[in-house]
């Protein structure tokens, strides 16, 4: 048997809430923000192989929009985070912490609020990256590499973090990240004809495996690309293609 595994649909799974790993931080002392991190995953489909320990190698970016007296829903410059943008947060072992430079404090004005938005893997926004932030809104445009082998994992923080302010935290900020991709494996037996019954294949004898349809012969029967919600609980996606 031979196991062939891709990242190839972009078909949203509604996952329930089982953390498999927790990685606390005690309460800071002073202002500073800082981030706690929940790898959720669904209790029987395993959306994919995208685990804490690749997490904090990986790292998680956030973005953040300070909206002043504002709360999200009102505010009307939303396209640039003027708060993180793209972030890239690190574990650090030695001090069991979710680290990122430069520090960000909580506003002085206890009234004034910062809404939260992150993903995972961090990648850098570049032309070649298949993660971008969407101008405009808090979404991710998200595109399938053709090459299996560079396909990636994309979760996002489920944990609704809009209008937050310090008094409405308990430490940190705890981001729960859920699997926003279907993982599709293919297991593939050989049943040739020639061996006669109760025969075996000789062995040494090799196999050829030329081609794996999915859908319709000469469509593509999943979605390549499209635009991730990072404001909504459910993994919900917009301009799929």
């Amino acid at each position: 048997k031979s196991l062939f595994t891709g990242f190839i649909a972009l078909a949203a799974l509604t996952m329930t809430s089982c953390p498999n790993a927790e990685n606390m931080v005690s309460i800071p002392q002073g202002n500073a923000i800082e981030f706690g991190t929940y790898v959720g995953r669904d209790a029987q489909t395993r959306a994919s192989v995208f685990e804490t320990a690749d997490m904090q190698t990986a790292g998680f970016g956030v973005y953040a929009y300070y909206t002043a007296q504002s709360t999200w829903a009102d505010y009307t410059s939303k396209n640039t985070p003027n708060f993180m943008n793209n972030t890239k947060v690190t574990w650090n072992s030695g001090t069991s912490k979710w680290e990122y430079t430069p520090v960000k404090y909580w506003p002085n004005n206890p009234n004034d609020k910062v809404s939260f938005f992150a993903y995972a893997p961090w990648q850098e926004n570049t032309g070649s990256s298949n993660i971008t932030l969407n101008a405009g809104a808090a979404s991710l445009d998200f595109k399938v590499p053709s090459d299996v082998t560079k396909q990636t994992d994309l979760t996002w923080s489920s944990s609704e973090h809009m209008d937050e302010t310090k008094q409405s935290i308990s430490g940190q900020v705890d981001f729960l990240f859920r699997h926003a991709l279907a993982r599709i494996d293919f297991t593939l037996q050989a049943a040739v004809d020639q061996i006669p019954a109760g025969g075996t294949i000789a062995e040494g004898t090799t196999i050829t495996l030329k081609k794996i349809v999915l859908g319709t012969e000469g469509t593509n029967g999943f979605y390549t690309g499209g635009t991730l919600d990072l404001t909504k609980a459910n993994a919900t996606w917009f301009g799929s293609s």
